[in-house]
């Protein structure tokens, strides 16, 4: 199952989930199926709406085909992208994997698209460690723009973690996850528009507007118990 979001103002927000500000090492990943193409949508991110931003999954806001990572140290934007990789209509698994302290530039950040790393161009390397500071968790929302993505989003799941290549391959296809060590959210929106989180630590999602829909092709197959 998923979530789908209207465009207008529809989005899931897990409030301030601890440890994403001033993290070095994250990975973020979720399905997604994008209806409509725009300019400046965000995905997945942590924005205190004021510049503070420990991260950004969203598209550039000159090309609604690329896929970006955006972060601010403050109000300095610093992103890598992957132009030409978001189509409609279709879903897509995406992970965001970070090290910041992986030596400098290129070696920093990861963008996976159904389990394969993308070719990526970067402007400013992330700072280390990421920015910190009272920061809210949303989805399908791009806080300080004030735009919303219309689409349908599913296992959003959060990790304080540098997941290998061969982990995003294998969380990709499962409902459940593998790697269970050092996770912060995994939310399936497979519950009606209750957004439960269930990695243990209570970052349960409130749902504005998003309403359940079918869902990406995973199964049970193999995850940890």
């Amino acid at each position: 199952m998923a979530l789908d979001h209207d465009g207008v103002d529809d989005t899931v927000n897990h409030g301030d989930i601890a440890g994403i500000g001033g993290a070095t090492l994250l990975t973020v990943m979720f399905w997604l199926w994008y209806d409509t193409a725009f300019t400046g949508d965000g995905f997945s991110l942590q924005d205190s709406g004021a510049g503070n931003i420990a991260y950004y999954v969203a598209t550039r806001a000159t090309d609604s085909s690329a896929m970006v990572f955006l972060t601010n140290s403050p109000l300095v934007e610093r992103s890598y992208t992957a132009t030409g990789q978001l189509s409609t209509g279709v879903w897509a698994h995406w992970a965001l994997v970070v090290n910041t302290a992986a030596g400098t530039g290129d070696g920093r950040v990861k963008i996976y698209k159904d389990g394969a790393a993308l070719s990526l161009t970067h402007a400013v390397a992330p700072p280390n460690p990421l920015p910190s500071g009272a920061s809210q968790i949303n989805t399908m929302r791009y806080v300080q723009s004030g735009s919303y993505s219309d689409g349908k989003m599913a296992h959003h799941r959060i990790w304080l973690a540098e997941l290998t290549a061969a982990e995003v391959a294998q969380e990709m296809l499962t409902i459940r996850p593998h790697r269970t060590a050092n996770i912060s959210l995994r939310s399936p929106y497979d519950d009606g528009t209750s957004a439960r989180d269930y990695s243990g630590n209570g970052n349960h999602g409130v749902v504005t507007g998003a309403l359940q829909a079918a869902g990406p092709p995973v199964s049970y197959g193999g995850e940890a118990p």
